[in-house]
């Protein structure tokens, strides 16, 4: 399982859970994708998960993920 980060581009149904615009690290796994599903990780390090229409993987340059992995 590996950990990419998107941007949620639409939050329409979860207003209260994810905020437009927001980077977030997801957890890549078989069995979610299958299901068009992505596994967010959010703030407190609870994974909940969302359509993967609702988002866009993004590319971050090395140290910037480097400095979100410390944080």
């Amino acid at each position: 399982m590996t950990k990419n980060y998107f941007v949620c581009i639409n939050n329409s149904d979860y207003k209260a859970s994810l905020e437009r615009w927001k980077i977030y690290k997801v957890k890549i796994d078989s069995e979610s994708e299958k299901l068009g599903l992505l596994n967010v990780i959010d703030e407190s390090g609870e994974n909940y998960y969302y359509p993967d229409k609702m988002f866009v993987r993004i590319d971050l340059p090395l140290t910037l993920r480097k400095k979100m992995k410390a944080a």
